[in-house]
């Protein structure tokens, strides 16, 4: 069945990864920080994720999967390369669980796809498992055309978007200047201080 992209918020869910290598570290590392209620279940652990371990309130359970393990997770990240051991883990996941696993994509409820974040400003880049290195190669090309400025740019059009939506101005109006605002990327602070007077002055 084809997937839908869906944002969601984690903080508070748990979520248990089985698996200590390069897959598990990624997904921590794209879960942190604003999800830290997770547990890494897994005899050993590359050398970054042990850091990660020991900066963040994460917990390590150094031993192979165990049944009842998955029991109260809310999200599930099978990330070993032993099928048989997937296969359980799947099996034993609570039914309200969502699965990530990690070398099979079809195989899981959930997938992470390659993103790009500037602030509040993401982007996503998805292949459905068909070829990872195609998500990485757009990925890197979509960086050059939304550089780190661009945090900046989205926290300006942030602020400007609640000063419209207060006015007392028409709905018509708002809409113009908030078309307005993305009309061409403004990257600069000064300009955008420059277009902060000028709007304000409309409202």
């Amino acid at each position: 069945m084809p997937k839908i992209p869906l944002m969601i918020d984690l903080t508070h869910r748990n979520i248990t990864i089985i698996g200590g290598g390069k897959m598990a570290e990624r997904r921590v590392s794209s879960l942190l920080p604003s999800c830290q209620q997770i547990t890494i279940i897994s005899p050993n652990v590359t050398n970054h994720l042990k850091e990660l371990i020991d900066e963040y309130p994460l917990t390590w359970l150094p031993r192979y999967y165990q049944l009842g393990d998955v029991i109260d997770a809310d999200v599930i990240i099978i990330a070993t390369d032993d099928a048989t051991i997937n296969q359980q883990i799947k099996q034993d996941a609570p039914r309200h669980a969502w699965i990530n696993a990690v070398s099979q994509a079809d195989q899981g409820d959930i997938d992470f796809p390659a993103t790009i974040q500037r602030g509040k400003f993401q982007l996503a880049i998805y292949t459905g498992g068909a070829s990872p290195m195609l998500a990485k190669k757009v990925k890197h090309d979509l960086a050059k055309q939304f550089p780190d400025s661009y945090e900046d740019y989205i926290s300006f059009l942030y602020q400007m978007r609640k000063h419209i939506k207060q006015s007392d101005i028409s709905k018509q109006k708002k809409h113009e200047l908030l078309k307005q605002l993305v009309e061409e990327p403004i990257l600069d602070p000064t300009r955008q201080q420059q277009l902060f007077k000028k709007i304000t002055k409309q409202l």
